[in-house]
């Protein structure tokens, strides 16, 4: 049996992926299922090999933030700012008929109210990780309709934080309100701060080690996670931090070759990422919320 974060753990789940992986490619399937297959199999509801994923979990968590953080670095601002212009109208409007839906079915499932009300605030978002990365290239996030859909997503995760924020403060607490009330002039003070320096401290090391390749990729990783800590602390998340990272990088001439390098590191934490989910699962048990989640999915 192998528990814990060990050289042990990660050689099986490396070399399981890479099986799974490979008949994916074969049979034409999302290599994403690979590893998340790969996660149930593995994991503590089946074979038992992988039975401690809490550690997995933290480092699976630096493939979402570089996930996030190469969409924001093929974005330019103005880009960006004219798509969300577009999106936010239709946030609104999927948010709020993705929740009618969910809250009615979950109320002829026979649930209450209150928990019909929860489970279909939970599933009114879309998975952000799971779009971005099945967006077939970089090309795409440049495209019109890629940058909408990112600009949705991020719109959501905002949304989603301000519920966060109102759950936490009591649903009705003047603090939980307060706090939702000024979550976006927080991203825009965050944002505006990010970009100053950005453009007058990390372009200033970018250019003074611009020889050294790998200088620079320390420099993007360290920017990125810098923000991601940042933004968390901001009381937004780390995966907004990240991508306002990104965006923020996105204004230099070194952008597109970043990112492009930055892709092998973010795939390989990903793939852990999507092995969590599936080692989360428990293989052969479906509760009662279980079953409507995945009809509804």
């Amino acid at each position: 049996m192998t528990g814990g974060f060990s050289f042990l753990s990660i050689s099986t789940i490396v070399v399981c992926c890479a099986v799974l992986g490979w008949l994916a490619s074969l049979t034409k399937q999302p290599i994403v299922v690979a590893y998340f297959i790969c996660g149930i199999v593995t994991g503590p509801g089946a074979l038992g090999l992988i039975t401690d994923v809490e550690l997995l979990e933290q480092s699976s968590r630096l493939g979402v933030t570089l996930l996030l953080f190469l969409a924001g670095m093929v974005l330019r601002p103005d880009r960006l700012l004219k798509f969300f212009r577009s999106a936010a109208v239709v946030t609104i409007g999927t948010c709020i008929a993705s929740w009618i839906i969910a809250f009615g079915f979950l109320r002829l499932w026979g649930f209450g109210t209150a928990d019909s009300n929860i489970g279909a605030l939970a599933l009114m978002f879309s998975s952000t990780i799971l779009v971005v990365k099945l967006l077939p290239t970089t090309t795409l996030h440049q495209r019109r309709m890629g940058s909408i859909c990112i600009a949705v997503l991020i719109a959501e995760d905002l949304i989603a934080i301000a519920l966060l924020l109102l759950l936490a403060g009591g649903g009705t607490g003047d603090s939980g309100i307060l706090s939702a009330a000024l979550l976006p002039a927080r991203a825009v003070v965050f944002a505006t701060l990010a970009f100053i320096v950005e453009r007058y401290v990390i372009r200033w090391m970018m250019r003074r080690s611009d020889r050294y390749g790998e200088v620079l990729l320390t420099i993007c990783l360290g920017w990125c996670l810098g923000l991601a800590l940042l933004a968390d602390h901001f009381g937004l998340s780390y995966e907004v931090g990240a991508f306002i990272a990104g965006v923020a990088l996105s204004r230099g001439k070194k952008a597109l070759v970043l990112s492009e390098r930055l892709r092998p590191l973010r795939d390989f934490f990903l793939m852990f990422f999507f092995f969590v989910l599936g080692a989360r699962m428990e293989l052969f048990s479906l509760g009662s919320i279980w079953l409507p989640a995945v009809l509804l999915a």
